[in-house]
């Protein structure tokens, strides 16, 4: 195992972690703008893995009721709203990326897990989008042994999105992004 800090994300890391975002998601998903926005966005929590100043993982969370949330969802938002309309606060994990060469180390399980436990304080459920494609087994079993349940698959998730932005998917190798998303949940409260 390595030894690094989780902390939130600070504007003097938004390079190091739009870098890493565009290797894992592809050059253009995430813009300097999106990532200030979410470092002073209440509703935001921005965690990243720091080893010796190095910026090793980064993980996304947006908060809010299921109709605020429901605005970042890119498909199925009915179902979405439907889904978790009784619920006061959503925590929508959106994005974790962990840099190459620091893979099953531990950092993307120590972001999700203490992430979580800062939610839990103030959020009914977390709902955490995962890409099919990548590095889906691996995140398959992080979710599970975090008890998360597996509720929706939505294939070609991102085409639409990444048309409209212009990024190039890492795994389809063209704007066109054809993956899949899938869906986990962890209740916490109101179960």
């Amino acid at each position: 195992m390595i030894k690094f800090q989780i902390t939130k994300l600070d504007i003097s890391y938004v390079e190091q972690v739009k870098s890493i975002f565009d290797l894992q998601f592809g050059t253009g998903y995430f813009n300097f703008e999106q990532l200030k926005t979410v470092i002073y966005d209440k509703d935001s929590l921005c965690m990243i893995a720091l080893k010796e100043g190095e910026v090793i993982g980064v993980s996304i969370t947006l908060l809010g009721s299921a109709e605020k949330i429901a605005d970042n969802i890119l498909k199925k938002k009915n179902w979405f709203i439907k889904k978790f309309d009784k619920k006061k606060c959503i925590a929508l994990r959106t994005d974790t990326a962990v840099k190459p060469g620091y893979e099953g180390k531990g950092v993307g399980s120590r972001l999700l897990k203490e992430g979580v436990q800062l939610l839990e304080k103030s959020c009914d459920a977390v709902i955490s989008i995962i890409w099919k494609e990548g590095n889906s087994l691996v995140m398959n079993r992080l979710m599970e042994k975090n008890q998360f349940e597996l509720v929706l698959t939505i294939s070609k998730y991102w085409d639409e999105d990444s048309i409209e932005k212009a990024y190039i998917c890492p795994k389809c190798q063209t704007v066109l992004c054809k993956c899949s998303a899938l869906f986990y949940v962890k209740k916490i409260k109101n179960q």
